[in-house]
């Protein structure tokens, strides 16, 4: 018996009730185990690195006056912006911000699998792993990083569902909308701009048959890009990005031979590394301290909600806006789409003059893996119940291990604190000007961490702008342009052939010897002797030694 009018709206109401409902309940359940990592030690943030700079220093100026003096519009200019009319102003509690990071992400991940489900099927991994895996701690915890790469994420997705909503309803509405959430992508993040464009195009092709004016995505992308690129153009020649965009000879030999490789290299170890590193050790570390350090109100919520996730999975449908006669074609376009969505985000580093990747860089990669993963579950095991409990507790298991990265941040951020505070009480606010040598400082002092990569994780003793920043942020920013801190660490080279100029022994105004043991900074003198230089304190007592091997300077204590 055919339905009458009345009964088919009834039942678009109750399915759109229904979607809106599973929605809603997924963005709170991964939204609130996002936030319980985020805060197991508390609701605190713990800076790092370039926070100081971006959320201390710049909101200092006005935005007229941040542009002139750093150029932030030549890249990332929506980002840029945003560090001084929105996320500066949390400085004060930057726990806060952090919160929002975390709302913006776990929607992204929910409006990813929303967009997803109408094509492939989506189950519950799908968003454990986006979300929670500890891989990408780096990219969403963080906030000099995350307010780049989760809102360019987020805005990315926003705009694949406006362009689907656009193919479902042809209305002008999503037409206008769509490429406008692209362009605020691509306005946040280099990575999002092609993570996006690989995106829409995926969106766009598998609408062709519903709607062709979807394929006008198309140049809408390009003629986004070529706006965005007119645009930082237009302010380029800051003092920020100068160099950041260099390319190299695509025609050379080194190319094929040496960088491309290279940087092959330099991706596929941050990816095993990494993923080894904070699951595997990282689930080990977590759970020591979770038990070290007392954390039975976030063991408890974290149990809790998965267990949540696991009855609100269980007897949910594998498949929503496919038929189970297309489930092979479903899953093969699935792996077909993970895999396009894994590579276009990686094509800007095989086109940089250096090979630069940190762990930070994986989390737009992150939605094609979860894709294939969670398509790869549910072509095994058709019934809802084994996704739900494999779902389930990797949600339980990366959760444990978010702890130890949250742990290491912690320990890194009253390690700096540490040496920023001795900065300021032993060498007087008075006397921080000029161009001021920090001996003995280390890049990190963790003496056990999940894995290091590149940043991760390191204090703002790795480089004279982090600790020269610290320090400025923390006396108010009253110091900016005054002094310079250049940090000489005893464990790894301080001096190389590129930074030689930055680092050279007679090139301070004074120089100090951090005593790590005692959070103490004291004054040394430094005198040429056998081709380097020995420091001795006010007593004429010796406390290091520099001297050249080979291409580098090395510092020894005592």
């Amino acid at each position: 018996m055919k339905a009458g009018p009345n009964e088919s709206s009834n039942e678009n109401v109750l399915g759109k009730r229904r979607g809106f409902s599973d929605f809603f309940t997924g963005f709170i359940l991964i939204f609130t185990l996002t936030a319980a990592r985020f805060t197991a030690y508390g609701f605190t943030y713990f800076k790092q690195l370039d926070d100081y700079i971006q959320y201390g220093i710049y909101p200092t100026f006005t935005f007229s006056e941040a542009q002139q003096k750093f150029g932030l519009l030549a890249a990332r200019p929506l980002s840029n912006s945003a560090d001084i009319v929105f996320w500066g102003k949390f400085w004060g509690c930057l726990a806060a911000a952090l919160l929002i990071i975390a709302a913006l992400f776990s929607l992204a991940a929910v409006i990813l699998k929303t967009v997803f489900s109408r094509f492939f099927g989506t189950g519950p991994l799908f968003a454990v792993i986006l979300a929670l895996i500890p891989l990408n701690f780096e990219g969403t915890y963080w906030l000099s990083a995350s307010t780049r790469i989760v809102c360019g994420m987020f805005w990315a997705a926003l705009s694949a569902w406006l362009l689907l909503r656009f193919a479902e309803t042809e209305k002008i509405r999503f037409a206008l909308l769509f490429p406008a959430a692209q362009l605020a992508a691509m306005f946040s993040y280099e990575q999002a701009f092609l993570f996006s464009a690989a995106l829409n195009a995926i969106v766009a092709f598998l609408c062709i048959k519903k709607c062709r004016k979807a394929l006008l995505s198309l140049p809408a992308t390009l003629l986004s890009g070529l706006l965005y690129f007119i645009f930082i153009k237009i302010f380029s020649g800051g003092p920020l990005y100068s160099g950041a965009y260099a390319m190299p000879d695509f025609f050379s030999a080194d190319y094929y031979e040496k960088l491309l490789p290279k940087t092959a290299e330099i991706i596929s170890e941050t990816f095993s590394l990494g993923i080894y590193g904070t699951v595997v050790r990282g689930a080990a570390r977590g759970i020591r301290f979770i038990v070290s350090d007392r954390l039975w109100i976030f063991a408890s919520v974290s149990v809790v909600l998965c267990a949540v996730y696991f009855i609100v999975n269980m007897r949910r449908k594998n498949e929503t806006g496919i038929r189970k006669t297309k489930t092979l074609f479903a899953t093969a376009g699935a792996f077909f789409a993970a895999a396009w969505l894994c590579a276009a985000p990686l094509d800007v580093f095989f086109i940089m003059a250096e090979p630069y990747f940190s762990m930070r860089n994986t989390v737009m990669c992150l939605p094609g893996i979860a894709l294939a993963a969670d398509s790869a579950l549910r072509a095994v095991f058709r019934k809802p119940l084994v996704p739900a409990a494999v779902s389930a507790a990797a949600a339980l298991v990366f959760s444990a291990a978010s702890v130890s990265e949250l742990h290491d941040y912690r320990e890194t951020a009253a390690n700096d604190s540490h040496v920023i505070n001795a900065v300021i009480s032993d060498i007087g606010e008075d006397s921080l000007y000029g161009k001021i040598g920090i001996l003995n400082v280390e890049m990190s002092y963790l003496t056990d961490s999940n894995c290091l990569i590149n940043e991760h994780i390191t204090g703002v003793t790795s480089s004279y702008w982090a600790l020269t920043g610290a320090v400025n942020a923390t006396l108010g920013a009253r110091l900016t342009g005054k002094v310079t801190i250049v940090p000489l660490p005893s464990k790894t080279p301080m001096c190389y052939r590129w930074n030689y100029d930055m680092n050279r022994i007679d090139g301070f105004d004074r120089v100090y010897f951090y005593i790590p043991d005692e959070s103490r900074i004291i004054p040394v003198v430094a005198k040429e002797a056998d081709g380097g230089f020995i420091f001795a304190d006010e007593n004429g007592k010796t406390v290091a030694k520099a001297f050249p091997d080979g291409d580098v300077w090395l510092l020894k204590a005592g």
